[in-house]
């Protein structure tokens, strides 16, 4: 009766652990999925990160370049871009563009489509983003036509079409004000 108990508590134990941890591992989002806010491509983080950590959270890149001073990885529609740091010298992601494809906000607003005009992927960024005319709490600032900057952080989101007709969006921060290193 006594091994019985010990079994069952077991089985039961065991069954928690692997519901907790099938749960823990929540599959992440495709990578035309993207936060503007935090930001994210697909859940995983790319500013601040060296491209050890971006292949880790992404996987293989399809293309790869690199310089003494620059580095890019690509993934699908999206381009990493990494610098070094002054402080450290390490290669640290500072930017993330997107170009053709479908892009989606992690709340539903379509940011790009191959057919969409400047002014729809300005509407979508604004709807993703939260911005509000004369909103007190606005986390981001327009600045032109095809952009905004961050009111707390040193980051641009910016956006436009290009020469040969492909619509892009860019997150980018500046590396000496947000990731400093140490000192």
């Amino acid at each position: 009766m006594a091994r019985m108990r010990i079994l069952l508590t077991t089985v039961a134990l065991t069954a928690l652990v692997a519901v907790g941890s099938a749960t823990a591992a929540a599959p992440k989002r495709p990578l035309n999925v993207a936060s503007l806010g935090n930001p994210t491509i697909g859940d995983r983080l790319f500013l601040g990160r060296t491209p050890l950590q971006v292949t880790s959270a992404f996987g293989k890149p399809s293309a790869r370049t690199a310089t003494t001073t620059t580095a890019t990885l690509r993934y699908g529609h999206w381009t990493i871009s990494f610098k070094k740091r002054a402080s450290d010298g390490k290669l640290i992601g500072y930017a993330a563009r997107a170009a053709g494809g479908t892009l989606t906000g992690v709340f539903g607003h379509t940011l790009l489509t191959p057919s969409y005009s400047r002014a729809q992927i300005a509407a979508g960024v604004t709807a993703e983003l939260g911005w509000v005319k004369d909103g007190d709490f606005n986390e981001w600032i327009p600045r032109g036509a095809s952009s905004y900057v961050g009111a707390d952080f040193p980051r641009t989101i910016t956006w436009g079409i290009d020469r040969h007709g492909v619509r892009w969006l860019k997150i980018e921060t500046d590396l000496n004000l947000e990731f400093r290193g140490p000192s």
